[in-house]
């Protein structure tokens, strides 16, 4: 491998490292929406005023369901924020492999 072969493989492999650092700190940034207990305490609260001023249970069952099944959309595309740093280092991984492969002809 060149020297210039070698410095361009360096350049990629520095970047390589910042992507896998990069995904490590998406995931434990979208891991707070599994921690967001928003939604909980707003039906919590729901329930309680409902009860309170007589609305059966039965009739608040299907707009709660609904909260819970937005919230499980929305952590869904949370977690899919990461893709695009797990694709970007999926990118660079494979340029090293052909650098690699290249370099060893």
């Amino acid at each position: 491998m060149t020297t210039k072969e070698n410095e361009k493989l360096k350049q990629i492999q520095d970047r390589e490292w910042e992507l896998d650092l990069a995904t490590s700190r998406a995931r434990d940034i979208t891991k707070q929406i599994k921690y967001d207990d928003t939604p909980i305490n707003i039906i919590s609260e729901i329930r309680i005023l409902a009860e309170d001023v007589g609305i059966p249970e039965e009739d608040q069952k299907y707009l709660i369901n609904d909260v819970y099944k937005a919230q499980s959309r929305l952590e869904s595309a949370v977690y899919s924020l990461e893709e695009m740093f797990e694709d970007a280092w999926s990118n660079v991984r494979y340029e090293i492999d052909e650098l690699e492969e290249e370099g060893g002809e």
